[in-house]
């Protein structure tokens, strides 16, 4: 399924599977949804043990109310291109090669939004990035952090939030 638009405008079949979880963990099915959501959270078809364990037990600390709450909010996010534009500080966008959810395309579209950002592109990881490869989000962030501390003061941006969408 494809999860976003060339714009990194969410499919309206997205909009269509949220509902259906929604609907399954309304009728108490939560169970089913961590099941049914586990595999794209990992780069491979088949989660190993440990991390398959790890997603499961986070899924279950979170809870349906709070996994309800989630989809909710998914399903009113708009298209953020033009508040991305705003951006106005040093930005990586990290992004794992194999995101079933949030595949590289989104990030690409993220990244091609955000003045000067430079996209990391993580070969072999899944969605869960902090947990697939560590090391490779503490890279990128040093190396945000580095070429922060190599901008002339005068230069330096001061982050400000975007406007409210």
């Amino acid at each position: 399924m494809r999860h976003v638009d060339e714009r990194g405008r969410t499919a309206p079949e997205q909009y269509a599977a949220w509902r259906a979880m929604d609907g399954l963990i309304a009728d108490g099915r939560f169970a089913d949804v961590v099941e049914q959501t586990l595999p794209g959270m990992f780069p491979g078809p088949r989660p190993p043990g440990g991390p398959a364990e790890r997603y499961r037990r986070m899924a279950y600390a979170v809870g349906p109310e709070s996994a309800r709450a989630q989809l909710a909010a998914q399903a009113s996010r708009r298209e953020a291109t033009g508040v991305l534009r705003t951006v106005r500080c040093p930005s990586v966008v990290l992004s794992g090669e194999r995101d079933a959810l949030c595949p590289p395309d989104f990030h690409r579209v993220i990244a091609g939004a955000v003045p000067g950002a430079r996209l990391d592109e993580v070969p072999g990881a899944g969605h869960l990035l902090p947990w697939d490869r560590p090391s490779a989000v503490s890279a990128a962030l040093r190396d945000l952090l580095a070429r922060v501390r190599k901008t002339p003061p005068a230069r330096t941006p001061v982050c400000v939030a975007p406007p409210a969408v």
